[in-house]
């Protein structure tokens, strides 16, 4: 057997293989958060060693979103379990692996843009250039952080489908979860009409868009602060270490939790009794997604309601926001709402938002 030939036949083998772990990989980016709480990268240059590297460009195919998508995330776990004693010795090491497996065939600038949102016309070009990088290590540090959350998940891929002509397309998966719902996941892929090349810009968990829901969270900051603001925001909720979590604690977690934007949070629990309405549970914007908002109306159904508050456990501004909608639906159904056991978090949310007299509270004894 010639060189070349020896040469295709370990392309072919080394291909083989990483496909067949590719599928374990994706899973991990479906349960993506929005946000971490950990802290930071610790060299924002890209760190290069030869040694390590074991993705070569010709071994991935950018021509075909579909095998691109598997291939990459073949490549990626693989480095990933190579190198899992040092990663656990020294969990950043997976940000120089999603910076050198991953990152390129990510579309960041595009992702940025769209973050960026209409509010792109009134940034400067200095403005963008420095986001963007800063943008990009954000996506690296968020990545990396959720592959500490890898246990063994399978993913089924969709049929590959015709994308001839096709400049943006999907590539649909489904995250097989033990003893819970599997989710849906899509990779959104863009063509480079230059060199007919693809790369991934957003990942759609169960209908939610990623980029959507970035767009949402920092297009208001962008616009009353500017993208200067936004850009050292990022760069501080980048600036954070890898952290392997207790496995223990997730699972309890996970078991109180249900599926948002393709991570888990936990839930609030609604209950009426007597005319009252029993909250139960974090007041949240991740919570408060999961309620069926065609309900609100039906806790009136019966007249005025008393909100009691004494087991919300978290509340955010989103949470906060919530209530005035209660009050919103109670003046439409005719109705009086008072609202009773505030936790001590909430009433401070109020006297720091300026809203305090405008929801009817009734302090017990």
């Amino acid at each position: 057997m010639n060189s070349t030939a020896s040469n295709i036949m370990m392309t072919k083998n080394m291909k083989e293989k990483i496909t067949s772990i590719s599928k374990r990989l994706l899973c991990v980016l479906a349960l993506l958060p929005l946000s971490f709480t950990q802290s930071a990268f610790a060299d924002t240059a890209v760190k290069t060693n030869t040694a390590k590297l074991s993705s070569p460009a010709n071994l991935v195919d950018q021509e075909n979103p579909y095998k691109m998508i598997e291939e990459v995330a073949g490549l990626t776990f693989k480095r990933f379990a190579d190198e899992q004693q040092e990663i656990r010795n020294n969990p950043n090491i997976l940000k120089d692996i999603v910076r050198e497996e991953l990152m390129p065939y990510i579309n960041y600038k595009y992702s940025a843009f769209k973050v960026i949102g209409q509010q792109l016309k009134k940034t400067t070009k200095q403005e963008r250039n420095e986001f963007v990088p800063v943008f990009r290590e954000y996506l690296v540090t968020s990545y990396a952080q959720v592959f500490t959350l890898y246990d063994n998940q399978e993913v089924v891929f969709s049929p590959e489908k015709n994308f001839a002509g096709k400049k943006i397309i999907a590539v649909n998966t489904r995250v097989v979860m033990s003893g819970r719902n599997d989710i849906n996941v899509a990779f959104k892929v863009r063509k480079n009409s230059k060199n007919n090349t693809w790369q991934a810009f957003d990942m759609i968990a169960e209908g939610v868009s990623l980029l959507d829901s970035k767009q949402a969270e920092l297009g208001s900051i962008i616009r009353q602060k500017g993208l200067p603001y936004v850009t050292n925001l990022l760069r501080k909720k980048s600036d954070r270490n890898i952290v392997f979590k207790d496995s223990n604690a997730n699972t309890t977690a996970a078991n109180n939790a249900k599926l948002y934007k393709g991570f888990y949070v936990n839930t609030v629990n609604l209950t009426t009794k007597d005319g009252i309405l029993f909250i139960n549970g974090e007041l949240s914007r991740r919570s408060l997604a999961l309620i069926n908002k065609n309900n609100y109306s039906s806790f009136f159904k019966c007249g005025d309601v008393t909100v009691n508050l004494s087991e919300v456990s978290k509340v955010d501004t989103a949470g906060l926001a919530w209530l005035f909608c209660l009050l919103e639906q109670a003046i439409a159904c005719s109705c009086q709402i008072t609202f009773i056991h505030l936790p001590d978090k909430l009433h401070k949310l109020i006297e720091l938002s300026g809203v305090n007299g405008l929801l009817p509270i009734t302090v017990s004894e």
